[in-house]
């Protein structure tokens, strides 16, 4: 039985390979070190503790020495094979093939040999239970791609530790090698080589067509056709078969295709690269690889691709282009380098990317890695039309080509959000849970909050899912904002992400709503009768029971819970009795936050006059619907349905003169929302205050003119607790609930200090001008706010 690797050259040693490993599919070798190129050559952070992709990084990464030398230039493409795959920003968040206890994934290599004393191996772990080969080019060169973290050159993954196979290629062997790797959770295996067929049938390379010629004629299995061209026995053919197959319940397959350029039959591929096409159960985890010179513009648009290898073929469905023009590790000495091209070297910048992402998203599966690198490669590039789809699910449909499969590699955007970012709630499995656009849920504090519901959250992230499963972090510090963008922060500390979800906030923008009543117009009846008198307020009666609890005037209207109400009937009933009166209310209205909320209640005030002050004790009970304190949600958040409000007030108010009047009043409440719905768990009680000062001339410079200057706090949400559940997936799909608990707390208080000034420029008509400034405006801490207002009003 016969191998052949997967290069076409690789300096002197690739003579070795060569006479080691039968041939060079489809590629000349060169000597000496010279090499001639074959006839015809010419697009919301995963889970993890690190960061963003850092484009200041990123680039240091791109330009360091180490990256560049991996760099080989040939026939007139200049194109870098990391960069082409967008591999230095993938780098830039700190990504190099570690598990979550730190250790480095397993990386299975299969090849002729390795030098392992080389120095890019400084600081590499290897196995070697299945590697009695002496070191060999090959094989060297091969797995200082993947996981070099020394010497010259940059692996893909540089932490990652080797499994290294070679001596032997019979299926027997290789199927105890692979399940070896299997039992130490081998992440990807790479197989830069492929089989010859026996000289009796005079060698060379063997297609897919051949295999399935020969089962259908022969009525025979897939294992005994290989038997027929490759040697061996069923039994053993079988045996490895299942051992790729259970390899696949934690790593990737990736097999470099043919060099061979003649191999351009869309229905057909070399037999050893197509395993998956003749073993359709190993299509799971399963990628093929192509290899192909490119250029780039400076946004990294690829501009031209030469390829250098067999179309994809029949395996297009799973195949993907990468550029395998590279330096790296040889065989000759332990500080000895060389160049080479092949689909032996795109591979393993395939399984070192494999690498990456089990660290990034380790909760995914390695079907769900391999969909993550299919269906993000790169169609943009020349030459590629759609001679297929494949349906990932989800709605993510991606077009293949014959010629280069689903595109070229980008580890960047396998690392990040693919198709929409959802959140996950009320559903024990990936598949089963209800999905909640980003885009769509929102949770907003109302001005009571100022920035306590975002400080709150700032600790807190939330867990979303791309259509692809992929679990990424948004701290939930971004709801409260409402806005999405392109990166975020990972929340799990047990991995290593990507994508970020991050916020764009303009807290500045968060000032009190209405932090002065200058439309105190009303539309009310009264009737007297005796000591009682009856009243009601059709439009506006939110705004007249603030006035009865004394906590409202010409420059405060916002520091009662009442001012969440609007559209307000009112129904009082006043009794007056010597010395002071009595007075109860109820009202129903619309929210003022909210078009599906309403606020509605009693309550009652005891008015007391001690000549000439008169102080004003008032309770009030409501419900409110559809938000808490004016905090909204939707999508996969939902704010408790109905919220039980308690509050007390106290006000006072006295004249000093007949033309000059001083007044107070205070409100303390209780808000109790309970239980939530969705990724909200639930709102515990939170108290609330609100007040005002003020001082009120009266007949200054015309009749019955008034100036009136206030000082004032809005109201606030003083102190609470929220809880969330936060979704967390297994690699098998299974979700769980974390329940995150976090504390209301705003970092300023508002004070508003007011001044307005209202006259009759003629009769029954009024012309007022306010002025309000705010210190901690929206209570938070440093901002300043100010407004101007004027209002004109005139009775008919």
């Amino acid at each position: 039985m016969t191998a052949k690797a997967r290069s076409l050259a690789t300096g002197s040693a690739a003579i070795v390979l060569c006479l080691a490993l039968a041939a060079c599919g489809g590629g000349g070798s060169g000597g000496g070190g010279d090499w001639s190129p074959p006839s015809g050559s010419g697009n919301w952070h995963t889970l993890d503790y690190s960061g963003n992709f850092n484009s200041t990084l990123a680039n240091q990464i791109r330009n360091s020495a180490r990256y560049q030398f991996v760099d080989y230039d040939l026939g007139g493409f200049i194109g870098h094979p990391y960069t082409a795959a967008r591999l230095h920003i993938a780098m830039s968040a700190g990504l190099t093939g570690k598990r979550p206890n730190g250790q480095g994934h397993w990386v299975h290599v299969v090849d002729e040999g390795f030098r392992k004393t080389h120095e890019v191996f400084a600081g590499t772990v290897f196995n070697t239970a299945y590697d009695p080969a002496a070191p060999a080019h090959h094989g060297t060169h091969v797995a200082s791609l993947i996981g070099a973290n020394a010497g010259e050159m940059m692996g893909v993954a540089p932490d990652v530790r080797l499994v290294l196979t070679s001596g032997n290629f019979n299926p027997d062997y290789l199927a105890q090698a692979t399940l070896h790797a299997a039992n130490l959770g081998a992440v990807a295996q790479n197989n830069s080589w492929g089989y010859n067929k026996r000289a009796a049938l005079g060698g060379g390379e063997l297609l897919i067509s051949e295999v399935q010629d020969r089962m259908a004629t022969h009525n025979v299995s897939a294992a005994t056709a290989l038997k027929h061209f490759y040697g061996s026995d069923t039994v053993h053919w079988n045996s490895y078969i299942a051992a790729l197959d259970q390899f696949q319940n934690n790593g990737v397959i990736v097999w470099a295709l043919s060099n061979d350029e003649t191999l351009n039959d869309p229905h057909d591929a070399d037999a050893t690269a197509g395993f998956a096409v003749l073993f359709p159960q190993l299509s799971e985890s399963y990628i093929t690889v192509a290899n192909a010179l490119v250029n780039y513009d400076g946004n990294l648009n690829i501009t031209a691709i030469d390829r250098l290898s067999s179309i994809c073929g029949a395996t297009a469905q799973h195949c993907i282009t990468a550029d395998g023009t590279t330096w790296a590790a040889s065989a000759v000495g332990n500080n000895t380098y060389a160049s080479g091209t092949g689909t032996s070297y795109a591979a393993p910048i395939v399984t070192g990317s494999v690498a990456l992402l089990a660290e990034a998203f380790p909760n995914l599966s390695p079907r769900d890695w391999t969909r993550r690198l299919l269906a993000s490669a790169n169609m943009d590039i020349p030459g590629f039309s759609s001679d297929g789809t494949v349906n990932f699910g989800n709605g993510i449909v991606k077009s293949y080509d014959w010629e280069f499969g689903h595109g070229f590699l980008d580890v960047a955007a396998a690392l990040s959000p693919i198709g929409n970012v959802s959140y996950l709630s009320n559903g024990s499995t990936i598949e089963t849970a209800e999905r909640h656009l980003v885009d769509n849920t929102l949770l907003r504090g109302s001005s009571a909050f100022g920035d306590g519901l975002a400080r709150g959250l700032s600790d807190v992230d939330m867990v979303v899912y791309d259509d692809l499963n992929g679990d990424f972090a948004l701290s939930a510090f971004d709801l409260s904002l409402g806005n999405m963008v392109t990166s975020s922060r990972s929340s799990v500390a047990t991995s290593r992400a990507i994508p970020r979800i991050t916020p764009v906030s303009n807290t500045n923008a968060i000032i009190d709503r209405g932090s002065w009543g200058l439309d105190q117009l009303q539309s009310s009846e009264s009737v007297e009768m005796g000591n009682w008198s009856f009243g009601i307020s059709a439009v506006d009666g939110h705004e007249f029971l603030q006035d009865s609890l004394g906590l409202s005037s010409e420059n405060v209207a916002g520091s009662s819970v009442l001012s969440f109400a609007q559209d307000t009937s009112a129904v009082v009933s006043r009794y007056n009795f010597e010395g002071g009166a009595v007075e109860t209310f109820g009202f129903i209205g619309t929210h003022s936050e909210t078009l599906d909320g309403s606020l509605s209640g009693i309550g009652g005030v005891l008015s007391l006059d001690f000549d000439p002050v008169t102080i004003k004790f008032g309770a009030t009970r409501l419900a409110e619907q559809g938000a808490f304190l004016g905090m909204t949600a939707n999508g996969g958040f939902g704010a408790p349905a109905d919220t039980a409000i308690s509050t007390f007030s106290l006000s006072a108010s006295t004249e000093l003169s007949q033309a000059i009047a001083l007044f107070g009043g205070i409100e303390y409440g209780i808000a109790a929302g309970g239980a939530g719905t969705g990724l909200l768990a639930s709102v515990d009680e939170a108290s609330f205050t609100g007040y005002q000062l003020g001082l009120r001339f009266a007949d200054l410079w015309a009749d019955k003119d008034r100036l009136t200057f206030t000082l004032s706090q809005p109201l606030r949400v003083e102190s609470g607790a929220m809880s969330f559940m936060v979704p967390h997936r297994d690699p098998d799909g299974n979700l769980t609930y974390e329940r995150v608990d976090t504390t209301l707390q705003t970092s300023g208080r508002q004070v508003d200090l007011g001044l307005s000034y209202e006259f009759s420029p003629f009769e029954q008509s009024v012309l007022e001008f306010g002025f309000v400034y705010s210190a901690d405006a929206g209570h938070i801490a440093g901002n300043e706010a100010a407004a101007v207002a004027a209002a004109f009003r005139h009775s008919y």
